[in-house]
């Protein structure tokens, strides 16, 4: 009797992660609340007013971060809301190097699926069950949260996490730029862009260059200080770390 060849099973494969897509759609009573609004002329006149797609930069989750996003998901479904939590799939082929093209793909989706917004988040964020709720009730076409770092880290050339810059419960302000780990954008912002890529790849291009193209567009961001949002990482600053400066390494640019 001869030896037979060993199977391999599907779950034996060195399989791409599964990246996940699942719509909270709200009950009757959800969507009540979302006409009464519409009726009293408290909300833009969109066709599902307030939907949103969540798109999350991959699927590698911080522990809790998930977990968090979702309830945040679910929260916003309970009141009315229409949203769709996606994981966009890694298309980084170095860390960081295809965050833009993530960030194109997801506001086109939002655009093509007929969402009134989008709104980015990372996969080390933990929001509370009311952020997306209480970041749509703002009616501001960008917004983002008071950011808080579990380390605690306080960086002062940063508005949203300085709370020297923008105090807790104190108001809307209007600043330069925000940190991209969540963002509440309305589509339309996009519109001009539909066709032609917004964001981009290059380490150089960072968010004030970004929220610096939105300006010369006519927009800007704002912090809605009544929300806070935990973020479990310090924020990257690439450029701070450059191949071509230190460890012996040559200045590129030196004369």
């Amino acid at each position: 009797m001869t030896k037979s060849a060993k199977t391999t099973m599907p779950q034996d494969l060195d399989l791409p992660a599964r990246y996940e897509e699942h719509t909270f759609i709200p009950d009757e009573k959800g969507f009540q609340k979302l006409a009464e609004l519409r009726e009293k002329k408290m909300a833009a006149g969109h066709a599902t007013i307030y939907s949103t797609l969540v798109a999350c930069m991959g699927n590698h989750w911080k522990p809790g971060c998930r977990e968090a996003v979702w309830a945040m998901c679910e929260e916003a479904a309970f009141r009315g809301v229409l949203n769709t939590f996606w994981e966009c799939p890694d298309l980084c082929y170095q860390p960081f190097d295809g965050i833009g093209t993530m960030r194109n793909q997801s506001y086109m989706k939002a655009i093509n699926e007929g969402y009134e917004y989008v709104c980015y988040v990372d996969n080390d964020i933990r929001p509370e069950p009311s952020t997306l709720y209480s970041l749509l009730m703002t009616h501001l076409p960008i917004v983002a949260p008071v950011i808080r770092f579990v380390d605690g880290a306080v960086y002062k050339t940063i508005p949203q996490a300085n709370p020297e810059r923008v105090p807790p419960n104190s108001g809307q302000y209007a600043v330069s730029s925000v940190l991209l780990s969540m963002v509440l954008f309305r589509t339309a912002v996009f519109i001009p862009w539909a066709v032609v890529p917004f964001w981009e790849n290059a380490m150089g291009a960072a968010e004030p260059y970004h929220f610096q193209r939105l300006f010369t567009a006519g927009h800007m961001p704002f912090v809605e200080s009544s929300v806070q949002l935990t973020v479990v990482d310090p924020p990257h600053f690439p450029l701070d770390n450059k191949p071509s400066q230190g460890d012996g390494k040559v200045n590129l640019w030196r004369p």
